[in-house]
């Protein structure tokens, strides 16, 4: 009978020890919503701040975590015409259901089309990791001074000459197409996605575990049958 009891506080044990070593996955970190995705001021005079647009950084309800933004910047080729006032967010502590806000303003300082990304650094990973969200900005700025291109214009070679004096190493026609060609640009993938992807793998930890405890629950069963045959021999 002691044998017994021994088996079954044995396999109670187990069972506390392994579903508390699991973690879980839901609620582990904030929830975050950004809003709105991307902001377009449309065409904006040269030198001329726009309006400003309101932007949301919410925690919302379903996590247990306080969200905190260490730090936010504006970032890209055209950084300089986009600006982030009436900053609410950076280094704000924003609790579980609620939500902090910011203000962005294009002054265009060129024309042609203005494009930036605003980065908003949070502790919105698994078990509060860094992830970065990014917002991407755009504009055309209007009314500004042309832009006039200085390069130099290559003379015309006239019929039966060359541009090239003897000795130079003309151009290849592979040299120049490789030239022209242009590097497209990484896209930065979803942050928001990361947390989905590693709730993912939690899972199939989760399942290993559950295997893991039922062969060790068939097996503290099948020695106690054992037992209880022996003991009625």
């Amino acid at each position: 009978m002691k044998l017994i009891l021994l088996l079954v506080a044995l396999t109670t044990l187990s069972c506390i020890l392994i579903f508390n070593s699991v973690p879980i996955a839901a609620g582990s970190f904030p929830l975050v919503q950004i809003t709105p995705e991307y902001v377009d001021f449309g065409s904006q005079e040269v030198g001329q701040p726009s309006s400003a647009v309101s932007l949301t950084v919410a925690n919302l309800p379903g996590g247990t975590f306080t969200l905190v933004v260490p730090d936010l910047y504006i970032e890209g080729p055209n950084s300089a015409s986009f600006s982030i006032i009436d900053d609410n967010v950076k280094h704000r502590a924003i609790d579980n259901g609620t939500s902090a806000t910011l203000g962005l303003v294009f002054k265009p300082v060129s024309n042609g089309a203005q494009d930036a990304t605003l980065v908003i650094i949070t502790n919105a990973g698994i078990d509060l990791s860094e992830v970065k969200f990014k917002v991407p900005l755009t504009g055309v700025g209007t009314g500004g001074v042309p832009i006039i291109s200085t390069t130099p214009i290559s003379p015309s070679p006239t019929p039966g000459t060359s541009l090239y004096t003897t000795g130079q190493n003309q151009p290849s026609s592979s040299e120049g197409s490789q030239a022209d060609k242009t590097v497209p640009s990484q896209v930065a993938s979803n942050p928001e996605s990361a947390p989905a992807t590693t709730a993912s793998e939690q899972g199939d930890k989760q399942t290993v575990v559950i295997i893991l405890l039922v062969l060790t629950v068939t097996a503290l069963v099948t020695g106690l049958l054992i037992i209880l045959r022996r003991n009625k021999g």
